[in-house]
This record gives C-alpha cells, sequence and structure tokens, in this order.
C-alpha cells in the first residue's frame, strides 16, 4: 500500500477519534462514552507509534516534541487561564499563579498527592503524548534491535505505570500514565515496522476476529486513562488496541468509498492538535447549559472547526513572511 494512502487513511482514523472524543465529553455514563473510551486515546499513541523515527537524533526529537506539541500546549494554557480570569475578575497575578502552576504540574486529574493546580482539562493528552515518545525513546536506545527485550522493557515499564496510577499517586504531566501507555508506542511501532496494520486490514477474517476481541473485552471493563482505570489489565489492553483496529479498518473503507467525508475527516485528523486545544478553550469557557446535546455537539464542533481554521490562517500568514525573509 502506498505511504500516501497509508498516512491518509491513519489521518481518517484520527479524525474519527477526536470527533468521537468530544462526543464522550458530552454523553453521559453509559454504553457509547465507554465504547469511544475504550479506544480513542490509545489510538493516538499507536500513531505516533507508526510514525516514530528510531534514528532519529534526541536533539531533533525534542525539538519536534517542543514545536508540535509543547508550544501549542502552552499556548492553551496561557489563553484560557487569561480569559478564564478576565471572566472572573481575577488579578494579574492570580492568573500569572495559575499558568505557572498548570504549565508546572499539567495536572489531568488529582490523586491521592495534592499539588495545588487545577486540571488543565483534555490537553492533558499533549505533554503525556510528549513523555511517551521520550520514554520509548530511550527504550529504543536500550534495547537497539533486540525486539523481544524491547517488548519486555515495555511491558514491564506499562506495569509500573497501571501500578502507580491504581494506588492513587497520580503524577505530574501524567508521568504515571505514560508508563502504563508506552506498551501502545510500542505496538504502533512494530506494526510500520513489519507492515503488520496493512496485511491486517487486507484479510476481513481477521477484522471480525478484532471485532469480536472487542466486544468481549468491552464485558470487561476498559481503559480510561484520564483516570487511571485499568480493569483486567491484559485484556484492557487488547480490547484499546482491537478497537482502534477496528477504527482503522473502517477508515480504510471511507478512504475507498465515501470521498467526501474522508477528505472532511482527514482534515480533522491533520489538524487534531487544534481541535484538541480548541476543545479546551471553548469547554472551559462556555456554558451549554439548558441546550440539548445534540445542540452542544453542535456548538462545540462548530467552535472549534473555526478556530482550528483560524489557528491555520495565522500558521499561514507566518509561514509567508518567515519565506519573505
Amino acid at each position: 500500500m502506498e505511504e500516501k494512502k497509508r498516512i491518509e487513511y491513519i489521518d481518517i482514523a484520527r479524525g474519527i477519534a477526536i470527533i468521537l472524543m468530544i462526543i464522550g465529553h458530552i454523553v453521559p455514563n453509559g454504553l457509547a462514552r465507554k465504547v469511544i473510551f475504550s479506544f480513542h486515546m490509545p489510538l493516538f499513541i499507536l500513531v505516533s507509534g507508526y510514525f516514530f523515527k528510531e534514528k532519529e537524533s534526541f536533539k531533533e526529537l525534542v525539538i519536534k516534541v517542543l514545536k508540535s506539541l509543547i508550544l501549542p500546549y502552552a499556548i492553551t494554557i496561557i489563553v484560557f487561564n487569561t480569559l478564564n480570569g478576565l471572566i472572573n475578575n481575577n488579578d494579574i497575578l492570580l492568573i500569572i499563579q495559575k499558568i505557572f502552576k498548570q504549565l508546572i504540574f499539567s495536572i489531568s486529574l488529582q490523586g491521592n498527592i495534592d499539588f495545588g493546580a487545577k486540571s488543565v482539562g483534555p490537553i492533558y493528552f499533549i505533554p503525556l503524548l510528549a513523555l511517551i515518545k521520550i520514554v520509548y525513546y530511550f527504550i529504543c536506545r536500550i534495547t537497539k534491535e533486540k525486539y523481544l527485550h524491547r517488548a519486555l522493557i515495555c511491558y514491564i515499564i506499562t506495569l509500573i505505570g497501571v501500578f502507580i496510577g491504581i494506588k492513587g499517586y497520580w503524577l505530574p504531566f501524567s508521568i504515571d500514565v505514560a508508563l502504563a501507555c508506552v506498551s501502545f508506542m510500542l505496538v504502533g511501532n512494530m506494526a510500520k515496522k513489519y507492515n503488520l496494520l496493512e496485511k491486517i486490514l487486507k484479510d476481513w477474517k481477521i477484522i471480525i476476529l478484532f471485532v469480536i476481541a472487542w466486544i468481549i473485552g468491552l464485558k470487561f471493563g476498559n481503559i480510561e486513562i484520564a483516570i487511571r482505570s485499568y480493569p483486567n489489565i491484559i485484556t484492557t489492553y487488547i480490547t484499546a488496541i482491537s478497537g482502534a483496529i477496528v477504527i482503522f479498518y473502517l477508515s480504510s473503507l471511507i478512504e475507498k468509498y465515501f470521498h467526501i467525508f474522508s477528505k472532511v475527516l482527514t482534515w480533522y485528523g491533520r489538524n487534531s492538535m487544534y481541535i484538541l486545544c480548541m476543545h479546551r478553550l471553548e469547554s472551559g469557557l462556555i456554558d451549554y447549559k439548558n441546550l440539548s446535546k445534540g445542540m452542544i455537539f453542535v456548538c462545540k464542533m462548530t467552535i472549534v472547526t473555526i478556530g482550528t481554521v483560524v489557528i491555520n490562517l495565522i500558521k499561514g500568514i507566518y509561514k509567508k513572511k518567515e519565506v519573505k525573509k
């Protein structure tokens, strides 16, 4: 399968996942939310593993992480707290204090340890993903091409992260979750190395097995990394991976048969980072009470879409100025 095609259906999958994430933050606890949370964040980590470059230097990795993840994250933290502070008539020192604490601790949700900082909301996933990449980078450097050793180390680190999370020691920057999720990075990386994903997606019989594994796994409980929920650890991870693979398969069908949807979802997938940042702003600043869940979804999607378009326009203008220099 061509690289162009491979990237497009993966972008479609990311587009589906980011839209479903917004839906998951609207609907109450129930089957729909359970299905969404069983795979949507692991899918993004799998994709990061898929495109991970082992030969990249640590300096290159850090620069890429800072530019593509930490910079938009920091800007979102600053913008959100500034606007929230102005709306609530907070003085400038309090606003700066909140910004500083959130940048330093980046708490997803409060565990047993009180760091004196409020949750950064859904964008906790951004520094988490940066940490996962860095942790996996060092695992690759230690193991080199000894992939069984790499898998064993990832498995042990995952168990350590799960144990810390289950015990309630939820760490700054979700370090415990980064450890718990490094195995997803491994699976994505190995799927690319051995061309596994393409082979799986070509065989509908294997896809049916993953659908069955996903459905059965949901009965045992689903992963929810923000609250450190890892019920029946092994089945939970199998369920997450199975769900992601099913979404990749659906994405490949959408790419092949539904071109308009394909283009729309590809755009959302390629802009998923900005969608997430805009989602943090609108969900934290706008009160949707008295609106139906359908209207809330329409409002949220409209706001994050327009916001992302504006961000891309600003980026385009900045790039043109850089080229002229």
